[in-house]
């Protein structure tokens, strides 16, 4: 069968468009390493990457939430690190998770118990060995 001039131009443009995306994909991953904590918050995890595929910080309050503690490629070891959640400018832990971290850990999920909390704003602070790596304000309506 022979293809004709526009269709051996369609998957040629297709071609570069996959290879263009696997170039980002690598670079992201290898050349440029993550090297900052990240809290994300949403209700779906994405299967290829540390992270959230519904990343968010307002949220109707109807369905769980899961906050993803990520890790930067290298850090100094800790044994046990702290994921908590407070409503916002308030001392009062309405969640407490330990993570048991281990060489390698990339991400770490939490299951949150919003559906208990009231709407307003919260703050989710990730500490490693009592020390605030990272915090993150979202709001619930």
């Amino acid at each position: 069968m022979v293809l004709n001039y526009k269709v051996i131009r369609i998957l040629s443009a297709l071609l570069v468009i996959i290879l263009t995306i696997f170039i980002i994909h690598f670079t992201i991953d290898f050349v440029h390493p993550r090297t900052n904590f990240e809290i994300q918050i949403g209700h779906e995890e994405d299967d290829e990457l540390p992270g959230m595929r519904d990343n968010g910080t307002l949220f109707t309050n109807d369905s769980q939430l899961i906050a993803l503690a990520i890790y930067p490629d290298q850090r100094d070891p800790a044994a046990i690190a702290q994921l908590c959640v407070t409503k916002k400018g308030s001392q009062q832990i309405l969640q407490e998770e330990k993570i048991r971290e281990y060489a390698g850990l990339a991400a770490s999920p939490i299951y949150l118990h919003n559906l208990t909390w009231s709407p307003g704003d919260y703050t989710i602070t990730l500490k490693r060995s009592s020390t605030t790596v990272q915090s993150l304000d979202f709001t619930l309506k």
